[in-house]
């Protein structure tokens, strides 16, 4: 018998001079809180993977992104009830203003230089999308 899964999406955004966004969970989380991470969220039911990303991205930031090619794919398991989740990452660029404003899902924001990211606690199911983009060429004109 297929197992049931959770489908999520995430955004790996880039701002105009290069930045990457990074979001940190919230203490209150009950899964890894205090990591840094993209913007993501699961997907509604009838939602498809475009439709969460752009809310999850506006819920959680109040931006609004392009998204250009996915970058990633990974899987955790989550909570009590061990919930597989299977993830889809985004490369997407910011379109318009890029002043944050967080949901309670974050207590804090960074706007990220490349070369800056391995200083931050990155949630490891975020990482290897990171690494594969920030190692690409050219990625920030994808």
């Amino acid at each position: 018998m297929p197992g049931l899964f959770l489908v999520a999406a995430a955004a790996l955004i880039v701002r105009g001079d290069g930045c990457i966004l990074l979001l940190r969970r919230s203490p209150l989380k009950d899964f890894a809180p205090g990591e840094w991470e993209t913007p993501n969220g699961r997907l509604e039911a009838g939602e498809t993977v475009l439709a969460a990303l752009h809310r999850e991205v506006m819920e959680e930031t109040g931006l609004i992104v392009e998204p250009i090619r996915p970058v990633d794919t990974w899987r955790v398991i989550r909570g009590p009830e061990n919930q597989e989740m299977i993830g889809i990452t985004y490369l997407c660029h910011l379109s318009g203003r890029s002043d944050v404003r967080l949901s309670q899902e974050s207590d804090a924001y960074e706007w990220v230089q490349p070369k800056d990211v391995s200083a931050f606690p990155v949630a490891l199911i975020f990482r290897d999308a990171f690494l594969r983009v920030l190692d690409s060429e050219p990625w920030q004109s994808a």
